[in-house]
Formats: structure tokens, C-alpha cells, sequence
């Protein structure tokens, strides 16, 4: 089993904002005003697949599109509780950049349409105590196309299809087959063992008859996590080809940072 994770010195930049009472810890850079969140690859990897594996696709109920599942997944690392060692955010929202609500289509994604809100933790100097900003804060999605190399691939990155963006999803991680995929649902505790079965090139979920990992010959070891006409899904389809499923969502276009950064450290 093999991940790709980025990796830093410091988990966070806690860069002093001074006022004359307030110092406002955040993780959003001044010259840039990029959203910049660190998450635990546990964290990330059971929260963008646990109630989103198994599910149908369309809209609307609990149904999912590649977009809306995106969304979904990404604003679902609201922080509940505040940190006296790292910032907190919450009410973290992905939204259409020119409406400002609703989730971004695949096509805001491949043309950098996406605005990040939140609110952020708040450090006062005088009583050495954390509480919540009253101001939401908007900022854009990182302006950076990261290419399409497998092997430059990092958890938090949403993989763009189409000359103009047809299809989104987010990278899952590196794994040599689909039973280490497998293995590592049942150790994040999003599935118990008894829950999934192997069916030929795919692993079922008992409960709701449909695929949560399907394997595609020939196509590598590197997977992702999204929402197609057979439901909501882990392949390693990741590259276009005529064979493997993917070809419908034209080629693997762009690969554009999530905001969040997944380190291998646990909390």
C-alpha cells in the first residue's frame, strides 16, 4: 500500500494579523488570499467516503452528480470545536464564483469559477483564548493547473476531464489493487468487513447492491473517488482509455488544488 501525501515543515502558518487587541490566527495567505486548510489523511480520506460511497447518481434526494458530490465532500471539513494548536474554520462552502451560491459546476472547476467561504478561529492576545470571527470570509479557488502526471497526484486535488471541464473528482490515494483499496475503507471505519462483497472486477456494498470500488485492467495503481451513471465509486480510471470507462468524461484535463493539504499525521 503506497499513498502520495504532501508533506510540510509546519502543519500551519499561524501568521500574526495585529490589531490594536485581536491576533488573528489564520492559514490564508495575505499576498495570495488562498484558502489553505491542513486535514490528517485519515480525516480526509473517511470524509470524502463515508455517506458518499454507494450512492446514486442524479439529483436531487440523495442522489449525486460529479459536481454536487464534490461540494459535498470538500465542505464537509468544517471544524466543530476550536484549537488552541492549530486554526479551526467552519461553515467551510465551495460556491459558483459568479452567483456566489450553489456548487460549482465541472466547468467552474476547469476555469477557476470557485469561490471558498468560511469563517476562521480568532487567537485574543489578552485572554490567550480562541472564539469564532463574526466575519465570513470569501476567497478564490487556487489559480495553479498542476498538470495531469500520476505520480505529481496529492490528496486534496480534484482531477478535471474535458477540453473545457465535463467531469470532477477528487484523487483517492495510491494503492496496489482493489482489495488494499478495500482494506483501507474497512480501517478508516467506513465499512466493516461484512459489509462489502467481491464481484469479478468490482467490490459491492451488501446494503445497497451497488459498486464502491471497481478495478479497471491495465490502468494503474493510482485511484479516485466520484460520482457516475453507476453511482458513487473508487476506480483507478484515472487516465482516459477507450476501455476503461472513462473515455465518456474526455480526458483527464487539469488537476487543481482543493485548498486543503493532507499530511500523514493523525489528531
Amino acid at each position: 500500500m503506497k499513498h502520495k501525501i504532501r508533506k510540510f515543515i509546519a502543519i500551519l502558518t499561524l501568521s500574526a494579523i495585529i490589531s490594536a487587541n485581536t491576533v488573528y490566527t489564520t492559514s490564508v495567505e495575505a499576498a495570495s488570499n488562498n484558502f489553505t486548510q491542513t486535514v490528517s489523511q485519515d480525516t480526509y480520506q473517511k470524509r470524502i467516503a463515508k455517506g458518499f460511497l454507494g450512492k446514486a447518481y442524479g439529483v436531487g434526494g440523495n442522489r449525486y452528480v460529479c459536481n454536487t458530490y464534490v461540494e459535498k465532500a470538500l465542505n464537509s471539513f468544517s471544524s466543530t470545536r476550536l484549537s488552541q494548536e492549530k486554526v479551526s474554520f467552519k461553515n467551510i462552502s465551495f460556491t459558483n464564483k459568479a452567483s456566489k451560491k450553489g456548487a460549482p459546476t465541472s466547468y467552474d472547476w476547469s476555469s477557476f469559477r470557485v469561490n471558498i467561504r468560511f469563517t476562521q478561529s480568532v487567537y485574543d492576545k489578552e485572554t490567550e483564548s480562541y472564539s469564532w470571527s463574526d466575519k465570513i470570509t470569501t476567497t478564490a479557488i487556487k489559480r495553479k493547473n498542476k498538470g495531469t502526471k500520476l505520480s505529481n497526484l496529492e490528496l486534496g486535488d480534484v482531477l478535471v476531464y474535458g477540453r473545457s471541464g465535463g467531469h470532477v473528482a477528487l484523487y483517492f490515494g495510491e494503492y496496489d489493487d482493489m482489495n488494499a483499496v478495500m482494506q483501507r475503507l474497512i480501517e478508516l471505519g467506513v465499512y466493516e468487513r461484512s459489509d462489502l462483497k467481491k464481484q469479478n472486477d468490482r467490490i459491492i456494498s451488501k446494503k445497497t447492491g451497488r459498486p464502491v470500488i471497481r478495478t479497471y485492467a491495465g490502468s494503474g495503481t493510482y485511484w479516485r473517488i466520484h460520482a457516475t451513471s453507476k453511482g458513487l465509486l473508487i476506480d483507478n480510471a484515472i487516465v482516459s482509455r477507450s476501455s476503461n470507462g472513462t473515455s465518456s468524461f474526455g480526458r483527464w484535463s487539469k488537476t487543481i488544488p482543493s485548498g486543503y493539504n493532507v499530511e500523514d499525521v493523525f489528531w
